[in-house]
C-alpha cells in the first residue's frame, strides 16, 4: 500500500510538472492569437473604407460616362 503511494505520488508530480508545462506555452500563443485578431481588425477596417472608396469611385466614373 505504502509502495502504491508513492508511486501515484510520484505520478502526480510528473503530471502537475507537465501541466504546468502545458501552461506556460498556451500564454504565448493567447497573446500571438489577441495580437493577430488586433491586425485582423484594423485589417478589415481598411478594406471597409477601400470598399467605399472604390464605391464611390465607380459612381464617378458611371457620371463621368454619362456625359
Amino acid at each position: 500500500m505504502k509502495k502504491r503511494n508513492q508511486e501515484l505520488e510520484k505520478f502526480k508530480f510528473v503530471l502537475d510538472f507537465k501541466i504546468k508545462e502545458l501552461k506556460r506555452d498556451v500564454v504565448p500563443r493567447e497573446e500571438e492569437i489577441a495580437k493577430l485578431k488586433d491586425q485582423n481588425s484594423e485589417m478589415d477596417e481598411e478594406l471597409q473604407k477601400l470598399n467605399s472608396h472604390n464605391e464611390n469611385l465607380g459612381v464617378v466614373i458611371d457620371d463621368l460616362r454619362l456625359r
